[in-house]
């Protein structure tokens, strides 16, 4: 089960947390404290925007900031089934129970999903680059016509 430290905004404390996100369960727990122990249709995670996270359970939510941001998005898109899906980004009341949201913006958006878009290659990099295939395709006449 992967397992993502964080901190987490109890009645105005903040607590570190370890969450873990099973196929079948989502764990919170602070220490040896269990925060809460959840079903994936019982819970919601959004993503609200800048790395923070609403979890969101049984009537409460909680802003959860994961140490590090990207690699518990990875998780929540790849590895556990938890994936984000592309929707607007929803108020944590209007969390989807079981769902989990994304916020698009930018010209990520057009990138495939997990990879940001390239820059556009610059003048010399497309000039070695024509370079280099004129250079193969030379060599590959060369040694047909040695043959």
């Amino acid at each position: 089960m992967p397992k993502y430290d964080g901190i987490v905004n109890l009645d105005e404390d903040e607590v570190e947390v370890i969450i873990g996100l099973d196929p079948d369960r989502v764990h919170l727990q602070a220490g040896d404290l269990e925060i809460g122990d959840w079903a994936p249709d019982e819970c919601a995670i959004a993503h609200l925007g800048q790395g923070v996270y609403a979890i969101t359970a049984e009537s409460e939510s909680l802003r959860f900031v994961p140490r590090d941001a990207r690699l518990f998005e990875a998780g929540l898109n790849h590895g556990t089934g938890y994936g984000l899906s592309t929707t607007p980004k929803q108020d944590e009341g209007q969390a989807r129970r079981g769902r989990h949201s994304k916020t698009v913006s930018g010209p990520e958006t057009s990138a495939p999903h997990g990879e940001s878009a390239a820059p556009p290659p610059k003048p010399l990099t497309r000039t070695l680059f024509y370079g280099l295939a004129a250079v193969t395709a030379a060599l590959g006449a060369w040694a047909l016509l040695s043959l």
